[in-house]
């Protein structure tokens, strides 16, 4: 209907679970990532790329690094520290305990894949469940 999409950091005014499930969870990534990038496969294959080459790629690259002949590992030790500190003060601020930073590849993972999967179904034509309601 051309409505826009507005994120706002309004814990200080309101609280609730996001999803109920991981099922709900599953179902709401997929509707909102796609969309964020207005149904577009570019901007989302860049953001993907960005995401994954400085997010996703260092930490594999690093326990390479623990291997005889690996690569230097200084650089990507602080490229992960420093990512690991922004998602833990995220975390703390947010009142989740500090570990769930180190689940960052995961939860990254999780949303690229299932932003995929997101853009396959509205390319095919069939979109996805949400809230009972087909949504293409």
């Amino acid at each position: 209907r051309g409505y826009c999409q507005v994120f706002l950091d309004a814990r200080e005014h309101m609280e609730g679970n996001m999803y109920d499930s991981i099922k709900h969870a599953r179902m709401g990534i997929m509707r909102v990532v796609y969309e964020y990038f207005d149904n577009k496969v570019y901007p989302f294959v860049f953001m993907g790329v960005v995401i994954v080459a400085l997010l996703l790629m260092p930490v594999p690259l690093f326990v390479l690094t623990l291997f005889p002949g690996g690569a230097p590992a200084m650089p990507l030790g602080i490229g992960i520290s420093m990512v690991l500190t922004a998602w833990g003060a995220t975390m703390m601020s947010r009142s989740l305990p500090w570990y769930i930073a180190f689940l960052y590849p995961i939860h990254f993972s999780w949303v690229i894949i299932l932003s995929i999967h997101s853009i396959f179904l509205a390319k095919k034509g069939l979109g996805y469940q949400w809230k009972g309601r087909t949504i293409r």
